[in-house]
This record gives C-alpha cells, sequence and structure tokens, in this order.
C-alpha cells in the first residue's frame, strides 16, 4: 500500500461507520487531500487537521448539484494544494494523531477510569 498512498494525491472514505480509520490518517501523514464521510471520527479529524480534509454528507444517494459542488470543491483544494501547503498538513497530521499524542490520550483516559473504580 505504501507505494500507492505515497504517490496520491487525494484519499476517499466515505465509511458510515469508523473508529479512528488508519487508512485516513495514512492518507494525511503523507500530504493526501482526503475526501470524508461527515461520520463523528471522520469530524474529529477534520477539527484537528484543518485544511486538506473535504467532509460530505452522508446521504443515499447524492444529487447532481452535490456532485458538481463536489467536484468545484476537490478542484479549489488541488490548486491551492502547493508543496507548502502538503508539508503543513502533514505535520499537523503527525501533531494531531501522532504516537505522542495518542499515548497521552491513552494515559489520561486511563488515569480517569482508575479515578472512577477508587
Amino acid at each position: 500500500v505504501c507505494p500507492f498512498i505515497v504517490n496520491a494525491h487525494i484519499l476517499i472514505n466515505l465509511s458510515a461507520s469508523e473508529g479512528l480509520p488508519n487508512a485516513v490518517l495514512e492518507g494525511l501523514s503523507v500530504g493526501c487531500i482526503c475526501i470524508l464521510s461527515d461520520i463523528e471520527p471522520h469530524k474529529e479529524i477534520a477539527e484537528l487537521v484543518g485544511s486538506g480534509v473535504i467532509l460530505l454528507p452522508t446521504t443515499d444517494t447524492p444529487t447532481e448539484d452535490e456532485l458538481r459542488a463536489l467536484a468545484a470543491k476537490v478542484e479549489s483544494e488541488l490548486s491551492q494544494f502547493r508543496d507548502e501547503q502538503r508539508q503543513m498538513n502533514i505535520e499537523r497530521a503527525r501533531c494531531a494523531f501522532g504516537v505522542g499524542r495518542l499515548a497521552a490520550e491513552f494515559e489520561r483516559h486511563y488515569a480517569q477510569m482508575r479515578a472512577i473504580e477508587c
């Protein structure tokens, strides 16, 4: 998978349900623009990373207008997506979802759970 994702510009994940999607984090870590369904885990990623993430409403069948709006948004993101922007998105993804941050979050949750048990 690595040779493919490193050369990609866009990652699409339209899941109806996810935990913390590794594929999305991998895409962000190499600077892909991510087009994601608007489920809660994807919203959290978009909030933490900022630019380079496009959220789509989870509807049964997108209308022609919705597809045109998506195409325009993707085109706009790609035209603005320069090397500096790509590198900034890589750094944001690493800060938001790197091992250090995730370990600290796990420790915090574990400490809260232990406090409740006592």
